[in-house]
């Protein structure tokens, strides 16, 4: 079994200050270079979030942003932060084995 520790952060996160486009921009980065690193199309993205493959392909480019429950979801199927795929920096966490 694996114990998972957290770190508290002594920092306080600061949003990236970017324009709304420009935080599409990164999330849509994040969001094809996930599905690309995972093996997964845009049309296997389109089932699990129930939308078209043309929705994913414009989240992808920026034109459009993914709501509050589909970045919910990509994050737990790419199994990332959902703060990294909202464009902020990667955290510490260590895992130990007991």
């Amino acid at each position: 079994m694996q114990h998972i520790q957290y770190r508290r952060l002594t920092t306080r996160l600061k949003a990236p200050n970017t324009t709304i486009q420009e935080s599409r921009q990164v999330i849509g980065n994040r969001m094809k270079e996930a599905r690309l690193n995972s093996g997964m199309s845009q049309q296997d993205i389109a089932q699990i979030l129930h939308c078209d493959q043309t929705t994913i392909s414009r989240m992808e480019r920026g034109a459009i942003s993914p709501d509050c429950a589909q970045i919910r979801t990509l994050s737990s199927v790419f199994q990332l932060s959902i703060l990294y795929l909202l464009g902020y920096p990667t955290f510490v966490v260590s895992v130990t084995a007991s």
